[in-house]
């Protein structure tokens, strides 16, 4: 799995924050952040993927130019969509509850065959396990591919599946750090797990793709 890893050049934490202060729960959204440090990592697998600290950074499709230099903007003009070796869906609202049978019951009912019984490392989003604000489950499932797809193969693929189609663009970020939690009940019993299945693979099948 070759991934794009991008950290602030401002030191600021890309994660949201919710505090409780007077009974009243605030929110804060992601801090404006504008120059980026980029990394490329390798991991040889899912399971390798699940035990990374990515803690204060963020994720991205797009491969950066080579003439790029550090720190860089994030924008599609810097980083380009080649295609990934492993696909992130993000999960908003699925009627379930956020724990792992919510999870496989998402994958079973709404995925297509590829990716039934494959492992995946699963990240509850930041406002999971938060009542009030966005009931259901919220979550991010990350999967190793067999091959590399563009951004839109993978529309193409998953075209009918309820999941933000945003996240398939060379630059759209990939959120990976917890949420900041002061004086707030969260329901959740684990916020990171890794749901294992008899492959660790997903096998995209052969599609034809509209030229854009």
């Amino acid at each position: 799995m070759k991934i794009t890893q991008l950290t602030p050049c401002n030191n600021a934490v890309p994660r949201k924050s919710f505090i409780v202060q007077n009974d009243e729960l605030k929110i804060s959204s992601y801090p404006p952040i504008k120059y980026w440090y980029f990394n490329i990592i390798n991991v040889p697998d899912i399971r390798e993927y699940h035990s990374l600290d990515l803690s204060g950074s963020i994720l991205i499709r797009g491969t950066p130019k080579p003439t790029l230099l550090q720190p860089a903007l994030r924008k599609s003009t810097n980083f380009i969509d080649q295609g990934t070796n492993w696909i992130m869906l993000d999960v908003d609202g699925f009627n379930a509850n956020c724990d792992r049978d919510g999870v496989q019951q998402f994958i079973e009912r709404e995925l297509p065959a590829e990716f039934q019984n494959v492992t995946c490392s699963v990240a509850f989003s930041a406002s999971a396990g938060i009542e009030q604000i966005k009931p259901g489950l919220n979550a991010h499932l990350m999967y190793a591919l067999s091959r590399s797809l563009t951004g839109q193969e993978i529309k193409t693929w998953l075209s009918g599946c309820p999941v933000d189609f945003a996240l398939y663009s060379a630059v759209q970020p990939h959120y990976v750090t917890d949420p900041y939690l002061e004086n707030v009940t969260c329901t959740l019993a684990e916020r990171k797990f890794l749901l294992t299945g008899d492959h660790d693979i997903v096998s995209p099948p052969v599609m034809e793709v509209a030229e854009t």
